[in-house]
């Protein structure tokens, strides 16, 4: 794995995961697909939308494939934090993020209702590419998976039983 996997998140499988039952059909499938088309994870506040992406994307990088899969994890507010400020760390962020096989950006919207005004898209555009630019916006380039239940941090705990 190539980014950092938040340490309570580490070795988490589908198995172990608690959550919405056909967010975690879907996940499967995804994780059985090849390659995998994007998804974006949606639903309220503690139904398993971090847990459920790290544990897809662990389970996707622990398959046997020739060349491995890279894979990368970053919250969308450290990214644009690195495109923002740090111009060499951003360069190497940025090749990474570019490159991956797999990318798990999350809480990507959350940026929107921070106190710094998120970036422009020509400036996105700029600094990753027209085409990735394009694979967050166009609707026909992913998935939307909706997670319900209760908050389950409230409820127990996410992650493994």
């Amino acid at each position: 794995m190539v980014g950092e996997i938040p340490l309570f998140h580490n070795e988490w499988t589908l198995d172990e995961w608690i959550g919405d039952p056909a967010a975690l059909a879907i996940g499967r499938a995804w994780v059985a697909g090849d390659p995998p088309p994007s998804l974006v994870l949606v639903g309220a506040y503690g139904t398993g939308k971090t847990s459920l992406a790290v544990t897809l994307l662990q389970e996707r990088c622990r398959r046997e494939t020739r060349p491995p899969e890279r894979c990368f994890f970053i919250t969308a507010a450290d990214l644009l934090d690195h495109l923002r400020v740090r111009e060499r760390a951003a360069s190497d962020l940025l090749a990474t993020v570019k490159t991956v096989d797999l990318l798990a950006l999350d809480d990507l919207g959350a940026e929107l209702g921070s106190p710094t005004p998120p970036l422009e898209i020509v400036c996105l555009e700029d600094r990753v590419g027209e085409r990735t630019v394009q694979r967050l916006i166009d609707r026909d380039a992913y998935q939307i998976v909706a997670l319900h239940g209760p908050n389950l941090r409230l409820a127990g705990g996410v992650g493994p039983r």
